[in-house]
């Protein structure tokens, strides 16, 4: 009998345990849905202490030393979890914490092993690290500083309002107007304000004060992130959940309204309204606005994105704010985008899944607004590390600018300003104008080493003055390009620079049909008969037109220039073996004299043919033969001719071959003192008549109808 009540007590005190036990885990887990990180690690200790293998403790420890940057850690911790054989997402979460360590050949190990789960998430972390590595090296185009307002608390949400930087904090040694809440203002790590730094004279920020003049109750506490209008007439901001030294990323909060407000005089905001497309299923925040205030853009997880927190974009219209638009897939993937800024074309925002160093990395998206295109370009080195950056701000006037990043273990507001002139380089495939990925690019010449593209073909240099040197680009199968850099391709700053693929580099030559000298600057337009694709190139300098054809097309050729009449010729590339097809084209300037003025060939000029223009003869309605005459010899009837050389002069007239494609026989008739050159021979006057129209707007302006009589000798010319 003792021993069963002895067995029933410690049945008893083992359910008793398991209860506390489990208390420990509720109470552990409580804390951790509250952001409250730092407090929930000790208790999952306690828990762990007689539950060791519990996947969902460990697994919670090693996510709560990532929310709070601990990231020595919880690496150890996600390793521990993923030896548990744990889901394989923490795969990915584990992959992550290395990456933002920076250490890149581990974490590139982990997201391949993820890539068996998910092909398309797999191969881009892994790439992204393959790209951190060969870009770690590059020079950077800003100099970044840790601004003096920084404490050991989370500073937030830098953005400029008049001259002072308005930013979030949770620092406590600020003494509030309303003394009487300051104890559990200092005792509640989940309270932040706004303040504001005056810039003096030499641009350095002054001490804080709060932003707003007065306070009542806790309605102007967890404000933030916030963004003023240029103007300074209008204020966005949203109310957030944020806990200090936790990560202010958007996903980490429960969900976040925007709320837009006027701004008076004296800083403080009146006619505060709620966005009208704030929902409690979603989240919107980070916002910014335009320089008049009618343009929000913001990042939203709301339904029908590209995954995570993407970037939208709502307009007011008669005071009503528009439904918002998703930016679309080229700066929204499947992470997380965040924090847009706008500077003209310029869109800046930072993204955990474009290629980047590691975390949120600030990147640059350039807008087109006739192909109405997104370029994005990653910042590089120095705004970007393996941490989390993120939080861009920039005034190009003052070439001063300001980020949030944990690179130094928490939250911090770093100071940014350009070093020198940036160029950034774009490499495109010059057939599908299509980005050409991890391109060499040699600096040596210009004392420097040889870096890589990205992944979207991009590269950003500092350029320092007076730099004059050729940079060639180089990879497998493109033909090698090289390219000069100099002060006045850095005053451009976007560089688009075409590779061409082996095999399909094609050369011609523009000159004009008078002078014999390059015309500069004709535009080439390309059309790909059978695939309908389109094109187009400059001539240079020197007439010269390089264009990308594959073998096997057919393509029409057209060239244009202000003050040149237009041309167009047919080519057919075969098995692409004959690069050689284009050779050169005249062009002749409108209203030229061609039949009776200068010959293309300067020397011997040409003899001008005394003969004028037959009358008319009226023509007896006959049955009319098939147009042109048939190769042979060449029978009666009605030609164009285009101009006389005398019988001596031996030189070709160039501007012969800009009717290449337009008529099917051009011939020579030649007596002893002439050698005219002719187009037909056509059967009635009225067939003629339209030929010599399409003549004369070829450059031919004087060309005019003859019968021909097929006295003389005759040859055709081979087109």
């Amino acid at each position: 009998m003792k021993k069963i009540i002895l067995l029933t007590s410690f049945i008893i005190l083992g359910y008793i345990h398991l209860w506390a036990q489990n208390d420990l885990l509720k109470k552990a887990n409580v804390l951790y849905e509250m952001n409250l990180f730092e407090e929930a690690i000790p208790v999952y200790f306690q828990y762990l202490r007689s539950q060791p293998d519990n996947k969902e403790a460990i697994l919670k420890v090693a996510e709560s030393y990532e929310m709070i940057n601990d990231l020595e850690h919880a690496e150890q911790w996600y390793r521990s979890a993923l030896a548990k054989n744990v889901l394989a997402e923490n795969i990915l979460k584990y992959g992550k914490v290395l990456m933002r360590q920076g250490k890149y050949e581990e974490a590139k190990q982990q997201f391949t092993i993820y890539a068996s789960v998910d092909l398309e998430e797999g191969k881009n972390y892994a790439r992204m690290c393959d790209d951190a590595y060969k870009k770690k090296d590059i020079l950077s185009l800003y100099k970044v500083s840790l601004e003096n307002i920084n404490t050991e608390h989370t500073e937030f949400s830098p953005t400029f309002f008049k001259n002072q930087l308005v930013y979030g904090s949770f620092r406590k040694d600020v003494v509030r107007p309303d003394a009487t809440t300051e104890e559990a203002q200092k005792e509640n790590p989940t309270t932040n304000y706004l303040f504001q730094s005056n810039y003096d004279d030499k641009g350095v920020l002054g001490p804080p004060t709060y932003l707003r003049s007065w306070f009542r109750d806790n309605d102007k506490i967890n404000e933030g992130p916030i963004a003023y209008s240029a103007n300074g007439q209008w204020v966005a901001f949203t109310k957030n959940q944020y806990v200090n030294n936790v990560s202010t990323l958007a996903h980490h909060l429960y969900r976040s309204d925007i709320f837009i407000a006027k701004v008076l005089d004296n800083g403080d905001w009146e006619e505060v309204e709620n966005f009208p497309f704030n929902s409690p299923s979603f989240s919107n925040t980070y916002p910014f606005l335009s320089s008049d205030g009618n343009t929000l853009y913001f990042a939203s997880n709301r339904e029908g994105g590209y995954g995570g927190f993407d970037i939208y974009k709502s307009i007011k219209n008669n005071g009503l704010w528009t439904e918002p638009k998703n930016l679309g897939n080229t700066i929204n993937k499947k992470g997380d985008e965040i924090t847009p800024y706008l500077v003209e074309n310029d869109l800046y925002f930072s993204s955990d899944y474009l290629s980047g160093f590691g975390g949120q990395d600030v990147f640059k998206a350039t807008f087109n607004p006739s192909k109405k295109t997104w370029t994005i370009m990653n910042l590089g080195t120095a705004i970007n590390t393996s941490a989390n950056d993120f939080g861009f701000i920039y005034n190009q006037d003052k070439n001063l600018g300001y980020l949030v990043s944990d690179r130094t273990g928490s939250e911090d507001i770093f100071k940014l300003m350009k070093s020198s002139t940036d160029i950034s380089i774009q490499i495109i495939d010059a057939l599908d104008k299509k980005a050409v990925s991890n391109v060499h690019l040699d600096f040596t010449k210009c004392g420097k080493g040889t870096y890589q593209t990205s992944e979207n073909g991009q590269f950003a240099l500092k350029a320092s003055s007076g730099i004059n040197c050729e940079v060639t680009l180089k990879k497998s199968g493109y033909h090698n390009q090289k390219f000069k850099i100099n002060k006045d391709l850095a005053a451009q700053g976007n560089i688009e620079i075409k590779m061409y693929q082996v095999g399909q580099k094609y050369t011609g030559k523009i000159v004009d049909g008078n002078s014999n000298l390059p015309i500069s600057n004709v535009r080439v337009r390309i059309l790909n008969e059978l695939t309908g694709a389109k094109t187009e190139e400059f001539s240079d300098k020197n007439g010269i037109y390089t264009i990308a054809l594959k073998a096997h097309q057919k393509y029409m050729i057209s060239f244009n220039k202000l003050g040149y009449v237009d041309y167009a010729e047919k080519h057919d590339t075969k098995d692409g073996t004959d690069k050689s097809i284009l050779g050169s084209v005249l062009l002749f300037p409108r209203n030229a004299v061609v039949d009776g003025g200068t010959s293309p060939i300067p020397s011997p000029p040409p003899v001008i043919d005394p003969t004028p223009p037959m009358p008319p003869v009226p023509t007896p309605p006959t049955p009319t033969p098939p147009s042109p005459i048939p190769d042979g010899e060449i029978q009666k009837g009605y030609s164009i001719q285009l101009l006389s050389l005398s019988a001596g002069n031996n030189n070709f007239p160039d501007g012969i071959w800009s009717l290449k494609g337009l008529v099917e026989q051009v011939y020579t008739t030649t007596d002893q003192k002439w050698k005219r050159f002719r187009v037909g021979v056509y059967a009635t006057k009225e067939e003629a008549e339209k030929i010599k129209k399409l003549v004369q707007n070829k450059g031919f302006a004087k060309a005019y109808i003859v019968e021909e009589d097929a006295k003389g000798v005759i040859q055709k010319v081979k087109m």
